[in-house]
Parts: structure tokens; C-alpha cells; sequence
């Protein structure tokens, strides 16, 4: 890397200056100083020290081809940046549908980019905090035959209230009883021109015999079709009673089930209701979500015929937009849903994650294609997106696919692959909104320790370097999404949280960010909780990939919270989270001195990464002096314990 300089023979020379250096010197530079890229042509060997430019920034192999390796992007973001995109990405949620404004073109912009794409994610996601009727769900039915004798008591319209909810199970309740209402009426209207057409009736007298529109009770029509209405983002909205609080229903799956066989045998009539699904799918409409329809569409399609859902997939996927890729992606999903439901029942047709990978593999096999970038990147996001839906219920599933994709991204177009790595980055934001924080912050550790200390060892030299770039991409993706973790987590409150509220233990399975009164990473530390050893890896990892900036911004503003509390509150339970905080940055410290000494050079000594760590805690210390002398005392101490180690 190279500093700043004012003619072109300055760079050329501080660039043959940089190709001696000793790894510590470059990085020590690289952190006083500001740089800029420029290329070099020096060869990968297994004896020098390596200075390559990338994509995103440099590579330094601390031993020429060794296994272990710093990455830098210079990306030096800090808590801000990406505390404004998940802000940036609410609002836009607020707004509504906004899928258009990407339609039909590849983003360069990486903030914008992971703005609208976590949007999306945000408005599909369902925090419930009110009970469950578990009462009310004991009488739902639930064998096969049990749906059938309830769906076929009910009434004509019921029955089309039941269909118009299983497709489009979670859309407001207004939406709901007017397709319900819509296709109550087109269907009555069907069956009279099929009369007609049989009959000399005239059409007038014909169609004079339509019924008059419904008039059971909300109550009648609530309890006879199993739903409730739900708050949801402040619209209420229509679910089975049965919906959790991630707005998961077991049940619709099997209405589902049972209506697409029913109409697999009812010949027009049953195609009637195939089509309205399908038309269901392609609707735009700013009042509720195509998706909703469109993952509903995925799952009959997948009990008809699967041939047709794969071609439906790939006719969305090619599309080439953001609806498009989000329509394949909730078709694959729909369908992969009722795959593990048929599983559990003994019946079972296809493999979705058979589809998804053929996918996948083109990816791959295509990716120094040029020609072949834009039909790479479809079928890229499209299933990036799939997993985000797929991973609210299997979300181990879900992990093990985006970190294969996320490792393997194909690096040819930057623009592309950014617009790529966009998507993955927000399904682990997603899974994380779906209560799986504890998985994806496991997730993305092992991620990034493979991506760090495992590399191949082909001798191919156009290989090794495309395979440094993909390993830059796939460590900045890691952190992209840790970092963004740990702005969307935090709660708005968080701050200024009391020590009561730290006593609380997390739940040790999904875990709903929206009940968090806390910050639940300060509270992890505090119990000690599994999280906080995934947190002093991936701390870790963000510092050796010199992400050192981003991280200690969160780690300061926790550090004032933490501070603040102490200073606040005569409570023994500050006491011992000030300490318990403490002792976590002083075993940070200490765990990154352990990783550099793995990466010593034979006869040299090299302590530049816990250098940088200490540089950081010394500011904490020199600002403490003049405005804060708890923070002060708090970075005097992680000093000494960590220098003396």
C-alpha cells in the first residue's frame, strides 16, 4: 500500500519502498497515514512478502503464501455508517413498496443497495408481542381429513374467504375480504356462463340470479374460518390462529396442502383457483405484498407439478429486477415449506434445494464469463433472497447455503458483485429480525475463520489471485453483516438502559429483538452468556482484517454505556457489569496477542494488529483524561493487563 503523495514518481517510489517492508511497518503506516490504491506487478512467490491490490483494497500474507493472511479495504465506515443504513433502511420500510426504484438495474452503491434490500426485509418481518390463543388453536383441525370436514361445512363465501387467506396469509384484512369478495363473485359468475352455455336461458335472466353479497358477522365469520386480526407494522391484519410470533402458521401450510390437491382433481374449477393464485403472484399493489401470493403459488406448484415451478422460478428469476428476483425467490421458499411438511408426512415429490443449487453451480461456472455477469447475478440474488425466506424456519439450512454462496461470489463485475453481496449481507439481517441471532453470529464466525486460515494451495497463479479477491469480498461481506448485526440489534433504548434491566438471562433460542429493553450484547457479556465468545471472535477477526476502526466505535459507545450506568446508579449490579465489560475488552486483547503470535516470521517479532488495538485504547485514555475519567480508568486498566500479559 502507498501514502498519500503529490506526483506520480512519489508513488512509484513509496511503492518500491513498500515491497521491503516488513509487515508491521505497512500496517503501522497504513494506520497513521491515508492512502490510496495503486497496482502492483510483483509476482506471488512463497518467499516475500505480499502487497497485491484488489478490488477493495490490499492483501498482506504476513509470510508470502502462507495460510494465514491481513486483509485491509481501507472501508473505514464506524458505528454510523451503519446505524444510517439500518435507519435509512426503516424509513424506507415505512414508505412502503419501493421495488421499482431498482427495477431493471445492477446498484454500484453498497449503502443504497443494502438500504432497499433490507427494507424489504424489514417489511416482511413480524415482531407479535401479544399471547397465543392456545385455547382457540386446540380446536383447529389438523389431520387431512379434519380440514376437509371443516372446509367443506363452511359456506361458499367462508370457503373463498378460507382460499383468499391461505394465499395471501398476513395481508391486511381490507385486502383480504375484498379478494375474498372478488373472487367470491367471479367464480359465482363462472359457474352461471358455464350454465348458460348448457341452457336457453337468457343471459340476463342468468346472471339476475347472483346471490347478495355476504352477511355473516365478523365474529361468525372469525370463528367459523379460524382467524384472528393482528396488529402488524400498525395494519391490521388477517392470520390463522395458530400464527407464533414470527408470523409462522403450521396450519396454513396444510390449508395449502389440502386445497391444492382438492383442485388438482376439480378439473376448470380447480384451474380457476390455480389462476387467481398465479395473478395473485404478479400483482402489484402498494396495500399488501406480491411475495405473500407468490410463496403461496410455490407451494401448490410443488404438490402439481414441479417441472412447472422450476420453469415459473427461472421465468421470474430472468426478469432481471428486484421484483423478479423477490417473486422466485418467495416461489422457492413456498415451495421448499410445503417440501419439509411433506417430508414430515411420508409424502414427498422434488428437492427445491436440488433447484437452488443447479443454480448455484452456474454461478460458479460461469464466473469468469463476462458475458454471462448479468444472468449470473439473477439467479445470484434470487437465491440469496429464497434463503432469507427459507431460513425463518430451517435457518441452519439457510446459513450453510449464504455462506457457500458469500464464499464463492463471482468476482468479474464490481458493480455486480457488490449488488451480489448486498443480498447476502441482508439475509443474515433478516434471519437475525426472524430471532436467530445466536445462529447467524456462529454463522458468520466460522465464515470468516475459514475465510481467514484456510487457503488452498494450487499452484495456478490466476487461481490464487481470483481467489484472494473472492476471500477480500467474503471477509468484508462478514463484517458488513456483524457490524450491520449489531446496529440492528441494539434497541433504541439501549443507551440509557437501567441495571435492572440487564437482569434478565436471553433466551437460548429465537430470541425477538423487538422485547429487548437492553443491549443484549453488553447483557451477554454481563451473563456470560455463549454469545459473548462468537463476540470475541468476531471482534477479533474485524480487528486482524484491519476493520480495527469500525470495531472499536462499537465497542467505545458500549464502553460509555457501560461508564454511564456506573457513574449513574448506586447499584451493585452496575459494579459488577463495569467490571464484567472490562474484563471482556482485556481477554479481547489478549485473544488477538494469541492469534499474532501464530503469525510470527521466524527471528521477527511483530505485534502490529494489538498494536493498533492498544493505539485505540491509549485515545480512549487521553480523551478519558480531559472529559471522562472513568473511560480514563477503564482503557488504563485493559492497557496494563494486556501489556503485561
Amino acid at each position: 500500500m502507498a501514502a498519500n503523495t503529490n506526483t506520480n514518481n512519489e508513488v512509484e517510489e513509496q511503492q518500491n519502498t513498500n515491497s521491503t517492508m516488513n509487515t508491521e511497518e505497512m500496517i503501522s503506516q497504513e494506520y497513521s497515514t491515508n492512502t490510496t490504491e495503486t497496482k502492483s506487478s510483483q509476482p506471488i512467490t512463497k518467499e516475500t512478502i505480499i502487497s497485491q491490490e484488489t478490488i477493495s483494497g490490499n492483501i498482506i500474507a504476513p509470510n508470502g503464501d502462507n495460510q494465514h493472511v491481513i486483509i485491509n479495504h481501507n472501508y473505514y465506515y464506524n458505528r454510523n455508517y451503519y446505524n444510517d443504513i439500518i435507519h435509512g433502511a426503516n424509513q424506507i420500510a415505512e414508505q412502503g413498496d419501493t421495488d421499482n426504484k431498482r427495477d431493471n438495474k445492477i446498484e454500484g452503491d453498497t449503502a443504497k443497495s443494502l438500504k432497499e434490500d433490507l427494507a424489504f426485509e424489514q417489511r416482511q418481518q413480524i415482531a407479535f408481542t401479544d399471547t397465543t390463543l392456545e385455547d382457540q388453536i386446540s380446536t383447529m383441525p389438523s389431520t387431512e381429513d379434519e380440514i376437509a370436514t371443516w372446509f367443506y361445512e363452511l359456506d361458499d363465501y367462508e370457503q373463498h374467504y378460507v382460499f383468499t387467506t391461505a394465499i395471501l396469509h398476513g395481508a391486511p384484512a381490507h385486502i383480504i375480504s375484498k379478494q375474498a369478495e372478488i373472487l367470491y363473485k367471479e367464480l359465482k359468475q363462472y359457474e352461471i356462463t358455464s350454465y348458460y352455455i348448457t341452457s336457453s336461458q337468457a343471459p340476463a335472466e342468468a346472471f339476475s340470479i347472483l346471490p347478495k353479497q355476504h352477511r355473516h358477522s365478523i365474529s361468525h365469520l372469525r370463528t367459523h374460518t379460524h382467524t384472528l386480526m393482528r396488529q402488524s407494522n400498525g395494519v391490521a391484519c388477517i392470520y390463522w390462529l395458530d400464527t407464533d410470533n414470527f408470523g409462522l402458521s403450521q396450519f396454513n401450510t396444510r390449508v395449502i396442502t389440502f386445497l391444492s390437491r382438492e383442485f388438482i382433481n376439480k378439473g376448470d374449477y380447480g384451474d380457476f383457483f390455480f389462476r387467481k393464485a398465479k395473478d395473485w403472484s404478479k400483482h402489484r399493489d402498494a396495500e399488501y405484498d406480491y411475495w405473500l401470493a407468490a410463496k403461496s403459488l410455490g407451494a401448490i406448484l410443488h404438490i402439481k407439478n414441479v417441472q412447472q415451478l422450476k420453469a415459473q422460478a427461472y421465468e421470474f428469476a430472468k426478469q432481471s429486477s428486484t421484483v423478479g428476483y423477490r417473486r422466485a425467490a418467495s416461489l422457492l421458499a413456498g415451495a421448499y415449506e410445503n417440501e419439509q411438511y411433506r417430508q414430515l408426512t411420508g409424502n414427498h415429490n422434488g428437492s427445491v434445494l436440488t433447484i437452488i443449487d443447479k443454480w448455484t453451480s452456474k454461478i460458479y461456472e460461469e464466473q469468469y464469463n463476462e458475458t454471462k455477469v448479468q444472468v449470473n447475478i439473477d439467479l445470484g440474488r434470487t437465491i440469496a433472497y429464497a434463503y432469507s425466506f427459507i431460513g425463518r424456519e430451517t435457518p441452519e439450512i439457510a446459513l450453510k447455503k449464504t455462506n457457500e454462496l458469500l464464499s464463492g461470489l463471482p468476482i468479474v463485475d464490481i458493480n455486480c458483485t457488490k449488488t451480489l453481496s448486498s443480498a447476502c449481507v441482508s439475509t443474515y439481517i433478516s434471519l437475525v429480525w426472524s430471532g436467530h441471532l445466536r445462529k447467524v453470529l456462529h454463522s458468520l464466525a466460522d465464515v470468516a475463520e475459514k475465510s481467514i486460515d484456510q487457503w488452498s494451495a494450487t499452484n495456478n497463479l490466476k487461481a490464487r489471485e481470483y481467489e484472494r479477491q473472492q476471500r477480500e469480498w467474503c471477509i468484508k461481506n462478514v463484517n458488513d453483516a456483524f457490524f450491520l448485526t449489531l446496529a440492528a440489534t441494539t434497541h433504541s433504548n439501549g443507551d440509557i438502559a437501567s441495571p435492572e434491566s440487564y437482569t434478565q438471562q436471553i433466551p437460548t433460542e429465537r430470541i425477538q429483538i423487538v422485547e429487548l429493553n437492553c443491549n443484549i450484547f453488553i447483557s451477554a457479556i454481563f451473563h456470560d452468556d455463549p454469545i459473548k465468545n462468537i463476540l470475541t471472535r468476531l471482534f477479533q477477526y474485524a480487528i486482524v482484517t484491519a476493520h480495527v476502526d469500525d470495531a472499536l466505535s462499537f465497542l467505545r459507545n458500549w464502553a460509555e454505556t457501560v461508564i454511564r450506568m456506573h457513574a449513574e446508579e448506586s447499584d451493585p449490579q452496575a459494579e459488577l457489569i463495569y467490571h464484567s465489560y472490562t474484563s471482556f475488552l482485556i481477554h479481547l486483547g489478549r485473544d488477538i496477542q494469541k492469534r499474532e503470535s501464530k503469525w510470527k516470521q521466524p527471528g521477527k517479532h511483530s505485534s502490529a494488529i494489538s498494536n493498533m488495538y492498544r493505539r485505540h485504547l491509549t485515545q480512549w485514555q487521553k480523551e478519558g483524561q480531559i472529559r471522562n475519567a472513568a473511560l480514563n480508568q477503564m482503557a488504563s486498566t485493559v492497557l496494563q493487563q494486556i501489556s503485561g500479559h
